[in-house]
């Protein structure tokens, strides 16, 4: 560390002004607590996925200090195992300069010399062990100084996995060596993240299913930061010279650093080892007594390759206690260091003979046998070969040379007998007695379930046992359960629903209100909510009215008319239930139906409808006639006017007329003769620029004549002629000219491009001196037809390209498929063509439209309404609903549009399992790459594995293409549907990519926008892809992409490379532009062509590439000619003035150079509102010095004033006018009434020159937008950015105000769009170019892809281009080349899952849905994506999972939900906090805190948030911030604020632990039965994680071992559930106490999955010691957001907010469920006195479900008050007192946080 701490400066922000100038700590603790404080503590790094929200396939490295706590290889190999299990890419770095934190060098207790060597040997050894594994890079650095930094630049790794260095404790010693060793980490990740590095937490690992969850600390190269404590460590180290093991400054573990001719073995390492110890000596012991023990350490090393691992789990035995000091004190702490010296470096064969290992507990069992037996010979006790080998190895020892060393196993009992009361064994073979299941019977698991055998407890038993009865008591769900099954976990305000939902059976009021009352306000809740229905569908169809198909016209819809058939119907038809695949005749049926929409026939033709065809047929004849009057007409007209208003004339021609092929043909010809006039008449015709320009115009009109089918031959002539001019002579698209005797309608008389006298071309100036192959390699790239075989097709409007054919086909075929293509390929039409099949198939068919963002479902309504209109009697055409808001009836529309929590919920209801599910036609799931993500992805495959129905899976961005379909397959052939792939890798546009460094100084001024500068440069550097092979990557990526040009550049780089590098020029001759197209000659290139050009140049640099360095200089120039030239300053991260400084002058850019509109993509919701108004404030500025000496702007507002002052005498010129008005209307106006600049002008508008609107919308238009958007609450800067042509979109804005700006974005009026990444998840939304503005961790493989895919307009744009901005060279360079991360799965079937699962067949009485969906579950071979999980271990664990439920209250004997059952599956996101409530409610704790409402309620609520911030509202924290710790109280100083969360209330951290304990059993319980009952098939515990079985030399077979080997085996102790290798440790099953524990220690063979197996326990504090964070607390008690993101956290503080005042409502919703379920079983038992509680239940119900969403939240607060006693329904019958303060204090407690929320955000 000395070269990094010593260069670092003084910050005078950090230090206090009275401290003496390089005064340094004199304690480590106290240096340490000033960098936490001033520097570490304030990181706020993000707690993320690791893989799918960060890295992805990238590479990373782990530092060895994180495996000082990692004494086992299979520990190790476990955590290694993980990381490969979700498809890290990472090297294992070991440095020097870290040693001494492992080994800890500084103790200095009585045993603390055999400590410092024992963890000195295993660092060794586990080194060296990781050197073992294939495929895993292991280096060695001695610190990170110049070695180190080669290796990042060669290997660029995205991160560093290390250790924190831990938290000292504040007294002692110990707590000082503690902090030295915390210091020194902490300023070794203040090196990594200033060069560059980021840093990601190994201790804070948490992997859980594929998912890697941990901190992130991003780097922060271009700041240096200098603090006082940096010094301690450097001044420290001028002392403590570091050594490295060879004396180098790396020490790669290679073959390269073996001695030449040496051979390694076990033998020679403890030859070698034992030689240099007994050559030390020792004082303590004989030499006899040392010889000895030495050569039984030998022998127990040997013995180790004969032992199982299960035989090596034994407890330690009872030894003489000066033989345990004298081996801890001198022998083993010297022998362990020479033992670490002498492991050998091997190559790789040798590796798989030796085997390096040591096991103490052998070893001092060892020494127990001999000393127990004086008489024995070594051979008889561990056997003759083993006892052969240890005679070699001491004889090897000996033969180096030295006295003779006797041995004396006898002198050993002699000089230290065994303690008398030492057993022999001390075995632990007795396990825990555990729970047997308890009885369930359910037909739809039974057959399943028969496949294990398990032992039921007797029908008899008691019930549950670990539920009290203090209240909710045990009831069983009624036949329909409540609609809670359905509902998604939303943002819920408090009393929303009891408005609709008070009818408990009595003559319940709110707040006294009476029923006349009450009925009044109803119906004007009703008419509100029309009115605002009435906006939204207006809101709506303004939307609709902007979307445009893929050629940028208008959406027409397709009128369908009712089909009058219903799906059981045409099942019965077609001979087949309703779940069957139609057949052929239905089929055929809706397919003809469906060629009818294309055609626009009708399917009988009649006699009306006959002769309508002949009198259109008549007039299509005559059409032509006259056509060609119009067009002569035309042409005369446009013979008078310049070539620019002839060309603007013909731009605006109706499009209809261009429908008619002729007038196409002529347009086109005349439009190629204005070119060549144009070019003609031009001052600087013959500069390149100017003719390339021309060229490529005149090229792009031939390409559209060559498809037509036939062009009259003067036409056919003229074209050529043209061709000839510029020297394209071979180039011949129409074909050859067949002269005709008919005469050509033609209308355009050609005048002769060679002068008929002369014989000489009168336009020599078109030449263009190159071959027209180049020339549209070089510049005809955006215009070279895109098409992939394609062909006319009825079914579509378009002419499909095969794969879309083949997508077609498939879908016809009902068959489910996964497409993959990128952005813009042509995706969208598949989702609405499986809609248009369900429309025209029947009346009732369902297609559902799955989203995975509720933006994405606001754009599928409107676009869903502007394609179909379809009438339906009985329902709707199509709905929405997003669980936050519904639009129409999801249960009664045929096409449903939703997000995947919601589908879920209606696919688990038992009321529409009978009713709807059947129903279903299609899912389709729009980017199912979303599959992949850490929160939200496990919804998906229940999607999934539920679906009754074939899908349709969309995405452009999978990374494991393959595997993921194939899965899919597997999944769809369980429920009967053939399954297929469609993958496309073509974009239809290309992207082309820009860095914009941001200059140095002062950002530039800020100029009108319509300043015309003679300064031609530009800041924006273009990117060639394959320029990124010059920043050290190794291999190109499949999607890297190269336009014509690029391929152009590509050669010339080849050519100019051949000549450097001779050899090479055989390798390009088949490249050469005009030979590689030899047979397009004649024709235009396309595409396709491009495509395989492109294959042919990258197959050619992977062919250099691997050939060798003698190839490296043809690399090198071609790299090098294709990159553009950098500055050390492109490799920082700017500072944020310089971001934000350059953003307008950037902006003006894009805009003069015709690049807008733009999406600019940032990560940080606060920085997207930050950029708006800092880009607002400039141009306001600007603007307004503008405005003071703008001679423009002062004539412009004098003349506008002076017409103001004029406004009366026009008034009273009006009023006479009107006056003198004659009474006849024909008689004409005199005058006339024209309209001004004048009128619309508004001085305090922004000036078009400041404002980057587009200038083609209305500016009443404007300002109804303007008022919609300061309706949606979403702040008047909004408003003002809007005028500016501004807007940001992100998923906090309110959703009007970002339905107002989508929209006005597609017509061109908002051409600066500021949004984070949720806008790239299929909104339509393209733009012409997309900019990453600054870094982002969330700026990932995917995202990136996602976002630059916007880019590119089809039907708009020929190009989309991709800017870079404020992003350092190295990162862009990576995001290019990153691949994407393969998708891996989440556990699908949790606890809660297995709960609503048992509902849904209860309640649909196992209806035929039902049924299906839970066979999914149980039926399939891997239940999720990359799973190890076999599916006999997803059996065993649903079934204790059941029994879990059942000991727990949740489920009956038969599967029926219990009362609490609402609770838990309301909250079924919230696993496993859900049950944590439901315990806590049922051990009574809630209830406790609850009693004190009414006479404290303040106290009360703080509690009950408390409690809920623990289950609901975890955000963990680093634990640099833990109680207690510096940190923490020195921020506490300043502020009221927590911070880090207060201890959970006792109680309930008790009951959270004993029900932890209850899962423990009922887990261990499984692991155990299904280690009995599969021992055959898992066999042997004695495989590794990665490097595999042990490999054991001695038979299995007890009878062949020596006596002490089966000493050992029946000394060992018996486990069921724990690993071997663990096991060696001595930990037994008994030992295991916690379910977290069992997870990370149970068996290979067996997983114990978290989401069946929950530790509960967690939840009690932070994960793995990590404080929670208090910002719910916080937030509570003051009621301010800055203050929570000053103190608390840096994120999205609304989300979090939001989600847990979703969860408190959800949580108020189940206890209501819970209380009717309760009131329905009182009226059954007749302990009501009240009439039949049905009927208001029934409504209470179905208002629950249909009205509670569109209940306005806000209207509703205005009309209904809570927050006291009195303005609650009373309580209803069937409620017990403790349970009523429960909900009270609930509904309370989110009233109360609703208003905070809602006020801070209003």
């Amino acid at each position: 560390m000395d070269e990094l701490s010593s260069r670092l400066k003084d910050d005078d922000d950090f230090v206090e002004h009275n401290e003496e100038t390089g005064l340094l700590f004199t304690r480590a603790i106290d240096a340490l607590a000033d960098l936490d404080t001033r520097w570490y503590g304030r990181l706020n790094p993000r707690y993320m996925d690791l893989v799918g929200d960060y890295a992805g396939m990238e590479p990373f490295v782990i530092d060895e200090n994180s495996f000082q706590i990692m004494h086992a290889m299979w520990s190790i190999e476990k955590l290694l195992h993980d990381f490969m299990r979700c498809r890290c890419n990472f090297d294992v770095i070991f440095f020097e300069s870290n040693k001494r934190l492992s080994v800890r060098e500084e103790s200095t207790g009585p045993y603390d010399d055999f400590r410092v060597q024992s963890r000195n040997l295993a660092r060794s050894m586990l080194r060296w062990h990781l050197a073992t594994i294939p495929d895993l890079r292991v280096t060695t650095f001695k610190d990170s100084g110049d070695d180190w930094k080669e290796y990042v630049r060669e290997t660029k790794p995205m991160f560093v996995m290390c250790n924190n260095g831990g938290h000292p404790g504040s007294q002692g010693e110990n707590a000082e060596n503690a902090a030295r060793r915390a210091l020194h980490m902490r300023i070794f990740i203040h090196g990594m993240l200033s060069t560059g590095v980021a840093v990601a937490s190994l201790e804070s690992v948490s992997v859980i299913d594929s998912k890697i969850m941990t901190f992130i600390y991003e780097h922060r190269r271009g700041r240096e930061d200098s603090y006082r404590a940096l010094k301690f460590e450097s001044q420290r180290d001028e002392d403590d010279e570091d050594e490295s093991p060879d004396g180098s400054d790396t020490a790669s573990e290679t073959a390269s650093d073996r001695p030449v001719g040496s051979s390694h073995t076990t033998k020679t390492w403890l030859t070698e080892a034992i030689y240099d110890f007994l050559s030390d000596g020792d004082e303590t012991l004989s030499d006899v007594i040392t010889n000895t023990i030495i050569y039984l350490f030998i022998a127990h090393v040997l013995l180790l390759s004969r032992l199982p691992i299960s035989d090596r789990a034994q407890s330690y035995p009872l030894l003489h206690l000066k033989l345990q000091e004298g081996l801890r004190q001198t022998m083993l702490p010297i022998l362990f260091e020479r033992l670490a010296d002498g492991l050998p470096v091997l190559t790789p064969s040798e590796r798989e003979i030796v085997r390096l290992d040591l096991d103490g507990r052998v070893f001092l069992h060892l020494l127990h046998f001999v000393i127990a037996k004086p008489s024995a010979k070594l051979d008889e006790l561990v056997g003759a070969e083993t006892s052969r080998e240890v005679e070699e190895v001491w004889e090897a020892i000996l033969g180096r040379g030295g006295e003779p060393r006797q041995i004396d196993l006898s002198a050993l009992q002699a000089r230290f007998p065994n303690p008398s009361d030492a057993p022999m064994k001390q075995s632990i073979t007795e396990g825990e007695t555990f729970l047997k299941v308890l009885p369930f019977h359910n037909e739809a698991f039974a057959e399943h379930f028969s496949a294990i055998n398990i032992e039921v407890q007797d029908e008899g038993d008691p019930g549950p046992s670990p539920v009290t009865q203090k209240s909710f008591a045990n009831l069983q769900v009624g036949g329909q359960p409540t609609e809670h099954t359905r509902k998604k976990v939303a943002i819920q305000q408090p009393g929303a629903q009891v408005a609709k939902q008070n009818k408990w059976g009595a003559a319940a009021a709110v707040g006294g209100r009476n029923s006349q009352k009450r009925e009044t306000d109803e119906d004007w809740a009703r008419i509100r909510r029309e009115k605002k229905r009435q906006r939204q569908m207006a809101s709506l169809m303004k939307h609709a009215q902007s979307l445009t198909g893929a050629k940028g016209a208008p959406l027409e819809p397709i009128v369908i008319a009712p089909t009058g058939i219903t799906l059981a119907a045409l099942a019965e038809s077609a001979g087949s239930s309703s779940r069957a695949r139609p057949a052929k005749q239905a089929v055929a049926r809706a397919m003809h139906e469906s060629k009818k929409s294309t055609s626009k026939k009708a399917p009988v033709v009649t006699t009306k409808q006959k002769l309508l065809q002949q009198i259109q047929s008549q007039k299509a004849s005559g059409g032509l006639v006259e056509s060609q009057k119009w067009w002569k007409a035309f042409l005369l007209a446009l013979a008078k006017k310049s070539v620019q208003d002839q060309r603007s004339d013909l731009d605006s021609v109706n499009r209809k007329r261009l429908d008619d092929p002729w007038i196409h043909v002529e347009m086109t010809l005349y439009l190629l003769h204005l070119e060549v006039t144009e070019w003609n008449q031009s001052t600087e015709r013959e500069t390149r620029e100017v003719k390339v320009h021309h060229a490529i115009q005149i090229l792009v009109l031939v390409q559209r004549l060559s498809a037509v089918q036939t062009l009259y031959p003067a036409g056919a002539n003229f074209v050529y002629a043209i061709l000839r001019l510029m020297g394209f002579e071979e180039l011949r698209p129409l074909g050859d000219v067949q002269e005709s005797d008919a005469k050509s309608p033609q209308a355009i008389s050609f005048s002769p491009i060679v002068s008929p006298s002369s014989k000489t071309t009168r336009y020599a100036f078109m030449q263009l001196g190159e071959h027209h192959i180049e020339f549209q390699l070089r510049h005809f790239g955006l215009h070279m037809d895109r098409s992939m075989d394609s062909s006319s097709d009825p079914r579509v409007s378009f002419e499909p390209d095969a794969w879309q054919k083949k997508t077609l086909d498939l879908l016809d075929a009902r068959s489910s498929i996964l497409v993959v293509a990128p952005t813009s390929a042509g995706k969208t039409f598949i989702s609405f063509y499986a809609m248009e099949k369900a429309l025209r198939e029947s009346d009732d068919g369902i297609a559902v439209y799955v989203a995975p963002t509720k933006a994405l479902v606001n754009q599928m309504m409107a676009e869903t309404l502007a394609r179909f209109s379809k009438n339906i009697e009985s329902g709707t055409m199509w709905a929405a609903d997003t669980g936050d808001y519904r639009r129409n009836e999801p249960e009664k529309a045929q096409i449903l549009i939703t997000v995947p929590e919601v589908l879920a919920s209606m696919l688990l209801s038992p009321t529409l399992a009978k009713v709807w599910t059947p129903r279903l036609r299609w899912i389709i799931l729009d980017e199912i790459h979303c599959i992949g993500q850490q929160e939200g992805g496990a919804v998906w495959e229940q999607l999934i594995c539920m679906a009754p129905c074939p899908i349709i899976g969309l995405s452009a961005t999978v990374g494991n293409i393959h595997e993921f379909n194939g899965w899919l397959g597997s999944v769809q052939k369980i429920h009967g549907f053939e399954h297929a792939l469609v993958e496309y890798k073509h974009r239809y546009s290309h992207l082309r990519k820009f860095h914009y460094p941001l200059p140095l100084g002062k950002p530039p001024a800020i100029r009108p926008l319509n300043t015309q500068s003679n300064d031609t440069s530009s800041n924006l550097r273009f990117i060639h892809p394959l320029s990124i092979l010059n920043a050290g990557i190794k291999t190109i990526p499949d999607d890297l992409a190269l336009e014509a040009s690029d391929c152009a550049t590509v050669y010339e780089a080849f050519k100019a490379a051949a000549i450097a590098d001779p050899p090479r020029k055989n390798d390009i001759v088949r490249l050469e532009p005009t030979t590689f197209f030899r047979s397009r000659a004649s024709h235009f290139l396309r595409q396709k062509d491009i495509l395989a050009y492109e294959a042919a140049l990258k197959d050619c640099l992977k062919n250099w590439s691997t050939q060798g360095d003698e190839h490296s200089v043809a690399i090198n120039s071609v790299t090098e000619s294709l990159a553009f030239p950098t500055s050390p300053q492109d490799l920082l991260i700017p500072p944020p003035e310089r971001v934000y400084g350059n953003i307008v002058p950037f902006l003006t850019e894009l805009h003069q150079k015709n690049l807008l509109p733009a999406i600019l993509f940032n990560y940080d919701r606060r920085a997207c509102e930050k950029m708006a108004n800092a880009i607002m404030q400039d141009l306001t500025a600007a603007e307004a010095e503008w405005r003071k000496h703008s001679p423009v702007w002062k004539q412009k507002i004098t003349e506008w004033r002076a017409w103001k002052a004029r406004q009366k005498d026009r008034e009273k010129a009006a009023e006479r006018a009107k006056k003198s008005k004659p009474d006849d209307d024909d008689v004409p106006q005199s005058q006339s009434t024209g309209h001004t600049w004048h009128e619309s002008f508004d001085e305090d508008q922004p000036s078009p020159e400041f404002s980057f609107a587009g200038l083609k919308y209305g500016r009443a238009e404007l300002e109804d937008d303007l008022r919609q958007i300061r309706y949606t609450s979403s702040g008047e800067w909004t408003a003002r950015a809007l005028e500016r042509g501004i807007a940001v979109h992100h998923s906090g804005m309110p959703i009007g105000y970002r339905l107002v700006i989508e929209r006005l974005f597609r017509v061109g009026f908002i051409r600066v769009m500021i949004a984070e990444g949720t806008l790239a998840l299929g909104i339509n939304a393209p733009c012409k170019t997309t900019v990453f503005f600054t870094d982002s961790p969330y700026l990932t493989a995917l995202t990136y892809r996602q976002c630059a895919g916007r880019a590119g307009r089809r039907g708009f744009d020929l190009i989309g281009n991709v800017v870079f901005y404020g992003l350092p060279i190295d990162r862009l360079y990576r995001l290019m080349t990153s691949k994407i991360t393969a998708l891996t799965g989440n556990m699908p079937l949790t606890t809660t899952l297995s709960l609503r699962l048992c509902a849904l067949l209860h309640g649909s009485e196992n209806s035929m849905s039902a049924v299906r969906s839970t066979k999914g579950f149980l039926e399939l071979p891997e239940l999720t994506v990359s799973s190890d999980t076999s599916q006999d271990e997803v059996l065993f664990q649903l079934r204790f999972s059941i029994d879990y439920l059942r000991r727990n209250g949740l489920l009956s004997t038969q599967g029926s939900p219990l009362t609490l059952f609402p609770l838990a599956g309301n909250l079924y996101q919230m696993e496993p906090s859900n049950f944590a409530l439901v315990h806590l409610l049922q051990s009574g704790v809630i209830h406790n805190i609850c009693s004190t409402i009414d006479s404290n309620s303040k106290d009360t609520l703080t509690e009950l948030a408390l409690i809920f911030s623990y289950l609901f509202g975890r955000r963990y924290s680093p634990r640099v911030l833990m109680e207690g710790g510096s940190v923490v109280e020195n921020m506490r100083k300043s502020t009221s604020y927590k911070i880090v969360l207060p201890p959970m209330p006792q109680a309930a951290k008790m009951v959270l632990l004993k029900r932890d304990k209850e899962i423990l059993r009922i887990f261990r319980g499984y692991a155990q039965t299904f280690v009995e009952q599969r021992a055959d098939r898992l066999g042997l515990d004695n495989a590794l994680p990665i490097t595999g079985p042990v490999p054991i030399s001695s038979p299995h077979d007890s009878r062949d071992f020596p006596p002490f080997l089966n000493h050992l085996r029946s000394s060992a102790n018996r486990i069921w559930n724990t690993s071997a290798f663990v096991a060696t440790s001595g930990v037994v099953d008994a030992d295991i106490g916690s379910v977290e524990d069992l997870v990370r220690t149970v068996r290979s063979g067996v997983h114990v999955n978290k989401r069946m197996a929950f530790p509960i326990a967690t939840l009690t504090d932070g994960h793995g010691g990590h404080p929670l964070n208090a910002y719910i607390m916080d937030f509570y008690k003051h009621g301010q957001v800055k203050g929570v993101h000053e103190m608390n956290m840096h994120g999205d503080i609304w989300f979090a907010l939001r989600d847990f005042s979703s969860a408190v409502g959800a949580v108020r919703t189940g206890l209501e469920s819970c209380m009717r379920t309760q009131r329905l079983q009182s009226a059954a038992d007749g302990d009501l006195d009240d009439d039949d509680p049905d009927t208001p239940l029934d409504d209470f119900e179905e208002k629950e479900n249909l009205d509670s969403k569109q209940e306005n939240l806000e209207e509703f607060w205005e009309s209904h008050e809570s927050g006291s006693t009195e303005d609650f329904p009373t309580r209803p019958p069937g409620t017990n007192e403790r349970d009523w303060k429960v909900y009270r204090s609930v509904v309370m407690l989110q009233k109360e946080f609703w208003d905070k929320w809602r006020s801070t955000w209003a």
